[in-house]
């Protein structure tokens, strides 16, 4: 079993010249979930072809935050990326599967998620701190 963990609140330091912009990778995983048959039609309980709900994709994302949760429990911080058998673990891992499963879902919705996201972090960074009164 080998482990890659990184230190909480640890702050990137450098861009890493081979990252993917998010609609890149977006294109990516929803081509892939296209491919391997995720959003291929199928019979509802009458025979009509249906895929699934944008309900049942948010129930999805929600379904890996949970499963990010039990890894954590399991293993604490430790248990961020490890490598079982060749297959990815860990809680960061599973955090990885909501995001690819967000990813996935806008561009199903024909929705690019890099200008969201850009115009979120700018709206953000005009935030007071700890705006709304919020304790976490």
């Amino acid at each position: 079993m080998d482990s890659t963990n990184a230190a909480p609140r640890q702050q990137m330091t450098k861009t890493r010249a081979d990252t993917t912009s998010i609609n890149t990778a977006a294109l990516i995983v929803h081509n892939m979930a296209k491919d391997k048959g995720w959003w291929t039609p199928i019979p509802d309980e009458d025979g009509h072809p249906r895929v699934k709900s944008l309900t049942e994709c948010i129930a999805l994302v929600m379904s890996e935050c949970s499963e990010a949760i039990e890894a954590f429990r399991e293993g604490g911080v430790a248990n961020a990326f490890v490598i079982d058998d060749g297959k990815p673990e860990g809680w960061a891992v599973e955090l990885i599967d909501a995001i690819i499963r967000i990813l996935d879902t806008l561009m199903w919705y024909g929705i690019e998620p890099q200008r969201i996201l850009d115009t979120k972090i700018r709206f953000n960074s005009t935030r007071s701190l700890r705006h709304g009164g919020k304790l976490l």
